[in-house]
């Protein structure tokens, strides 16, 4: 590589026909030669003339021939670039090297792109460096005159002819504005140097390599880009030159620039969550201000196993209401910045923030965080600290550490999409449904088969896979960008997903590091578990990283699961490695000292191993060990460390009773002391002597010697502080080490390999979960989580860096905040895969941060607040899908979950409306429960067994409780009921703890999954109840002119359909409350398998003018009353 400007002629390679090399010349006057590159002009006959950058001279060409084939070339191709390459010394002779042009153009300076296919090559091959890249480029390919920059070029469509070797013109097909025709579908070959072979191409000749260039976008978005390199350069045709600057740029650098550009024109949905969550930030800093410093009576604080019990002073109810569960709380001597300044915006706590050397305060002790676990009525708090001994000094106040790391994460999300600095830089335009105009290489894939043999008889043994399922496979393998696959309930999403994954492992390029190349994720944690549950790559559990706070051992759990079912397998194949009963022990009790390196433990393991050794020497060691941990141990009622205590060293007390206390503790010793170690002989010798002492005066150095013993005895046998964490001691391992070598084992290599393997297996939890890690083709992650410490560690990605993967899945993505959502979104390279369901659950948001937004000017209507992120990519996609012909977008078309006529009853009413239809193929013998005649059932509680009351915000009817309490009891109680599985869904949480009191004081508690319909997504059980709650006397009143308007003819971007929408859902709060949720309803009706019952009042969904109002309102409650009233399943209740 050179770093000149220019390239010379000399180093081009240029066509041999069209090339003079070393031509003999003499100069003619006196104009020196001061510079060795330009062009040579035809003056007359004979007398030719040198242009340089720096002066001209004149010459002529002694020898005839070479001045005939010279004047020649000149008249057929007068465009030329000639360079001295030798001089004769004392001489006007020199010889010139000349490439001859059968065109010259003067264009406008040409920005090139360099393809990452290009640069990889470039680089690899040592014509380029990465740092300078894009001059290194430059200097191979830049030419000049004398006067001005150029380069070489083929354009058009060139028929090469050998037989021609001087007629380059006559082999072009070119008029004058040749140059925009070659610029429309360019016919581009990576092999470009075949000669006899038809060619349209613009291609660049330098120095060491050739570029292939392309033409690329459209219109004014058009740009070049170098689409391949040639370093043979084999044959070289006659060529044209481009009088201008040339200039390369890095292609993934233009690529973010040009798509930025794009994405900053487009305003959309991902501009309202911008603004959402940086009015986020705001409203948590005011949340902390409302809430204040918090004053604790520090006369009365509790200390209780793992934290505190606390009574807060001066607490206003406003600060009681914002105060959950769960909260926070930072404890400080100084004020958070955030609450003494009162005007400090979010955007400047974060600047504060970054200048600041710890949360919360700029210098001292770190800020101590507690968490108020539970509130009681009697005004004490309960806060737990992992580390705390003693209650921290100082005041608190709400602490932001969890949120704002929630927040910051997606806005760091945020900023990367919209700065293209996300794996994929295209991610912002394609969320809105637009291709940019900057591809540079769109690579030909071959199409992924969406499953194989082995991945069929692995995922779909018993059942085989729908249309529509392979083709979800196949869409979600073969995107170019992002797959969309939407799964009513009970459709096998989680099916799909496993197939998908397992298709991307059998498919990954085995010799590169396939570690973590799939991230799962979802928006909660159990959402994450239940994808990954069954998901076996390579036989590996998938990990999971981020924990549900300080309890959650699912990670543990599912490793340990792992390991017993692997040597479980392992022993049942080869037999002949299990271990003997005894070896099994000594692993045990090793293990026990390597969790708890206590003495007592490292004795039961020594004394163990004694049993089991038989040689001499291990054996000297294990003794030796024993008497000296032995001497160490002690407890409170250590008997040899009261022993030790009574030794008389003073002169008095010595000849009063010494020689016996002394005689006493060597008894003692002489057992577990060894005389044969030096340390331990010298102790012994000591209460001999004193033990045999028979005098009336005992020697001062003799006490002074005797004490010592006494004080080093008692040192060893004090029990050590509970707070001192105790270290394996490397010897007694080591002991371990040796007789595993002299134990049992099993024949030949791999027999030996398979014993070791099963040894790891069964007795070293803590580096199988390493192995996992290392060896996993996916990680798991709830979306924030996929940017936590844990899985960065995992992944090896620095601290101020993101993680990458080439695929990213999220399931239940309906669900996940767009804000979320985004931060796993954003670290996909190659593919993401979104997975959910719009018609369920929606995505949280908060209501109040909205109606900022439109306080302060913003037209944002309800729809862009209610529809997930995942409605709208699907509708972006199915855009994109019209435009490009790519299917990127499928409905699952089957579920498998529940009996037919629920699946039909669900579908009806919840998807066939909007074209999402599904079928239910399994009959109803899949669906057999022996508890109802029919798979629905409405137990009709009427108003008049008792009224709804509220609780606080809540809402609880106690005869509904009731009911479904006692209606469990007698299912489980009963042949037909005892092996299926129950779960009570209900709206209101007053209603699901009243539920639950009952179930516990049945002893049924932990039989049953009791929640809120947001608890119940993603799971199934036999046996749903949903508990209505909601119940009225006598009739409804409603504007029925207006709710009664045929919305069928109506516009639904119009006035007068908004007039209706709002009334429909303001009538139907009061009436109904959340049950007028359509998603809520969706979840809660699709959760059974065999039977569905719905305990409420019946009346107010089908009864006079009750029915006009559910069926505008709640259509599904109504729908389904009118089920079981058909199906004679309507049980009337009574007091």
């Amino acid at each position: 590589m050179s770093n000149d400007k220019y390239a010379k002629i000399t180093d081009i390679r240029t066509n041999d026909a069209l090339t003079i090399r070393g031509l003999r010349c003499r100069r003619v006057g006196s104009s020196g030669i001061l510079t060795d590159q330009g062009r040579i002009e035809l003056r007359g006959d004979n007398f030719y003339r040198m242009v340089t950058q720096r002066g001209i001279f004149d010459f002529s060409v002694p020898n005839t021939q070479d001045e005939r084939q010279l004047a020649a070339r000149m008249k057929q191709c007068p465009y030329n670039l000639a360079c001295i390459s030798g001089q004769q010394k004392g001489q006007d002779v020199f010889f010139l090297h000349i490439a001859f042009f059968f065109r010259a153009d003067r264009k406008p300076k040409l920005n090139i792109v360099l393809s990452e296919k290009v640069k990889r090559m470039l680089i690899q091959k040592h014509h380029a460096n990465e740092n300078t890249l894009e001059s290194d480029v430059q200097a191979n390919f830049l030419l000049t005159d004398g006067a001005v920059s150029c380069y070489a070029v083929t354009i058009g469509k060139y028929k090469p002819d050998p037989a021609d070797g001087i007629s380059p013109a006559a082999s072009y097909v070119q008029d004058d504005n040749s140059e925009d025709d070659s610029e429309d579908e360019l016919d581009v070959y990576r092999d470009f140097g075949m000669i006899g072979q038809e060619q349209k191409a613009i291609v660049l000749y330098g120095r060491d390599y050739a570029f292939r260039v392309k033409l690329a976008g459209e219109n004014e978005t058009s740009f070049f880009y170098a689409d391949s390199v040639d370093t043979r350069m084999r044959y070289i045709p006659p060529m044209a030159l481009f009088i201008g600057d040339l200039t390369f740029k890095d292609g993934e650098q233009f690529a973010a620039e040009s798509i930025k550009r794009e994405l900053d024109l487009t305003q959309g949905y991902l501009e309202v969550w911008d603004r959402y969550t940086s009015i986020e930030g705001n409203y948590l800093l005011e949340k902390a201000r409302k809430v204040g410093l918090i004053h604790f009576d520090r006369q009365n604080i509790g200390y209780v196993s793992g934290g505190f019990l606390v009574y807060p002073k001066g607490l206003g109810d406003e600060q009681r209401k914002l105060l959950l569960d769960g909260d926070e709380l930072l404890v400080s001597e100084e004020v958070p910045v955030y609450i003494s300044n009162e005007d400090m915006t979010w955007k400047e706590y974060k600047a504060w923030l970054a200048a600041s050397t710890s949360l919360g305060k700029k210098g001292g002790e770190k800020p101590t965080i507690l968490k108020l676990v539970r509130a009681d009525k009697d005004g004490s708090w309960f806060l737990s600290s992992k580390d705390n001994r003693t209650f921290p000094p100082g005041k608190a106040s709400l602490s932001l550490v969890g949120n704002m790391l929630q927040i910051m994460r997606r806005e760091g999300a945020r900023e990367r999409i919209a700065n293209c600095e996300s794996s994929n830089p295209a991610l912002g335009l394609l969320i809105e449904g637009k291709k940019p105009n900057a591809v540079l290489e769109a690579k030909k894939q071959i199409p992924i088969e969406p499953l194989s043999a082995f991945v069929k008889e692995k995922l779909f043994a018993d059942r085989e896979p729908r249309e529509r399922q392979k083709e979800a496979i196949r869409i979600a393998l073969n995107t170019p960008d992002i797959a969309l696959i939407q799964g009513p309930p009970g459709t096998g999403k989680t099916t799909v997903i496993t197939a998908i994954v397992e298709r991307l492992n059998e498919i990954s390029d085995k010799r590169q590091d396939s570690q973590g190349q799939v991230l799962l994720t979802s928006f909660q944690h159990d959402a994450v578990r239940n994808v990954i549950e069954r998901l076996r790559i390579n036989s590996l559990p998938t990990p999971k990283y981020g924990r549900q706070g300080s309890e959650d051992l699912s990670q543990e759990r599912a490793v340990e699961q792992w390991r017993l079912d692997y040597a479980e397998r392992l022993k049942e194949r080869n037999p002949e490695i299990q271990q003997t009963a005894e070896q099994q022990e000594l692993f045990l009790r090793r293990n026990a000292y390597l969790i708890s390196p206590s003495e007592s433990n490292a004795l039961r393991f020594l004394e163990y191993a004694r049993k089991l050794n038989a040689d001499n020497e291990l054996a000297a060691e294990i003794d030796r060990l024993t008497a000296e941990i032995a001497v160490q141990e002690s407890d409170e009622e250590n008997q040899l460390l009261v022993k030790l205590r009574r030794i008389r060293t003073t002169k008095q007390g010595f000849l009063d009773d010494g020689p016996e206390t002394a005689d006493d503790v060597l008894m003692d010793l002489e057992g577990i002391l060894s005389a044969s170690r030096p340390e331990h002989k010298a102790i012994l010798d000591t209460l001999e002597e004193a033990a045999d002492f028979a005098g009336d005066d005992v020697d001062e150095d003799f006490l002074a010697k005797l004490s010592d013993v006494r004080m080093d005895l008692i040192s060893r046998c004090t029990p050590k502080p509970a707070y001192r964490i105790a270290q394996p001691d490397s010897a007694v391992l080591a002991v371990f080490d040796r007789l595993q070598a002299t134990l049992r084992r099993p024949q030949g290599e791999l027999g030996e390999i398979l014993y070791d393997l099963l040894n790891e297996l069964e007795n070293n939890a803590e580096d199988a979960e390493s192995v996992i890690n290392s060896y996993s083709f996916a990680y798991a992650a709830t979306a924030q989580q996929s940017e936590g410490k844990d899985i960065k560690r995992a992944k090896g990605t620095k601290r101020n860096e993101h993680p990458e993967y080439d695929t990213v899945i999220i399931d239940e993505a309906a669900r996940v905040n767009p804000g979320d959502l985004m931060v796993p979104m954003s670290q996909a390279k190659r593919r993401i895969i979104l997975v959910g369901d719009h018609r369920q659950l929606p995505h949280i948001y908060d209501e109040e941060i909205f109606e900022s937004m439109r306080d302060d000017g913003s037209e944002i209507g309800k729809d862009i607040v209610t529809k997930s992120m995942f409605e709208y990519i699907k509708e972006k996609l199915e855009e994109l899908e019209r435009i490009d012909h790519i299917p990127r977008t499928i409905t699952l078309d089957a579920q498998y979950r529940m009996h037919p006529v629920l699946g039909e009853f669900v579908n009806r009413n919840f998807y066939a409306p909007h074209g999402e239809g599904f079928e239910s193929p399994l009959g109803e013998e899949y669906f057999q429960q022996g508890l109802s005649q029919k798979p629905y059932m409405w137990i009709d509680l009427p108003h008049r067994l008792g009224d709804e009351r509220r609780n606080g915000v809540s809402r609880q009817r106690e005869c509904e409780a009731d009911c479904i309490v006692s209606s469990i009891q007698a299912y489980m109680d009963s042949l037909e009921g005892s092996g299926l599985t129950y779960g009570v869904i209900t709206f209101y949480r007053a209603q699901k703890d009243m539920i639950c009191d009952k179930l516990r004081g049945a002893g049924l508690l932990d039989k049953v999954r009791v929640g809120s319909v947001d608890a119940f997504q993603g799971m199934e059980f036999d046996v749903i109840f949903l508990s209505a709650v909601r119940t009225h006397g006598g009739d409804a009143t409603f504007d029925e002119t207006l709710l009664g308007k045929d919305t069928s003819v109506l516009d639904e971007n119009g006035e007068e359909y908004a007039e209706w929408l709002a009334y429909r859902e303001k009538i139907g709060m009061r009436y109904y409350g959340r049950l007028v949720s359509e998603n809520l309803l969706c979840v809660a009706l699709s959760r059974q398998k065999r039977l569905l019952i719905v305990v409420g009042n019946a009346a107010i969904f089908h009864k006079g003018k009750w029915g006009e109002l559910a069926g505008k309102c709640v259509p599904a409650m109504r729908g389904f009353y009118e089920l079981c009233e058909k199906g004679g399943m309507v049980i009337h209740g009574n007091a």
